[in-house]
């Protein structure tokens, strides 16, 4: 076992991390297309997802590679690197889980499938339940079920935000959804 950790997995964990280095940078400056793919010389974040899939940089890879996706406007491919992204334990890896499967969300619901963008946002506030992301992932919800012509539950989820998120930013304008969805 400490031979297999420290002779194998730990080497790879380094050398996943430095090919993830420049990708980043790339990343950082909005160069999406060559921190996706790379620059000739140095690895993107596809490469580093398929080449280091069983670390943890490649996991972070996943999701840098549906982020990128999400920025070139690819949804399909967005949603399909961020479904590979596996699910991390622990109170910061919690709200992580919960931003992936909104993204996944985002994608449904820009390629108009809103059935799938409702499960995916459901998801995401069955994660966890913090001032951050919850009411986020609710209002984008309600926005949804506006959408499939459900108001009485873009009603509940926009009063959930109203009343159990009240220092919320989406706390804030929430009265304008209520009130838009009470006049239908």
């Amino acid at each position: 076992f400490f031979g297999y950790r420290y002779l194998h997995v730990m080497p790879r964990q380094e050398k996943a991390a430095e090919a993830m280095y420049v990708a980043e940078q790339l990343f950082a400056q909005d160069d999406f297309a060559t921190a996706l793919n790379g620059d000739g010389n140095n690895l993107g974040f596809l490469e580093i997802a398929k080449k280091y899939a069983s670390t943890p940089q490649g996991n972070l890879a996943n999701r840098y590679a549906g982020i990128c996706y999400m920025k070139l406007g690819k949804w399909n491919e967005a949603i399909k690197s961020l479904s590979q992204v596996k699910e991390s334990k622990g109170v910061p890896s919690e709200v992580l889980n919960s931003m992936n499967y909104g993204m996944i969300g985002d994608c449904y619901s820009q390629l108009g499938d809103y059935a799938n963008a409702k499960n995916y946002y459901t998801r995401a506030i069955d994660c966890t339940k913090n001032s951050l992301t919850t009411p986020m992932y609710l209002k984008k919800l309600g926005m949804i079920f506006e959408k499939l012509g459900d108001n009485k539950s873009a009603l509940e989820a926009y009063k959930r935000i109203k009343y159990e998120f009240t220092t919320s930013i989406e706390a804030r304008d929430v009265n304008k959804y209520i009130g838009r969805v009470e006049q239908k």
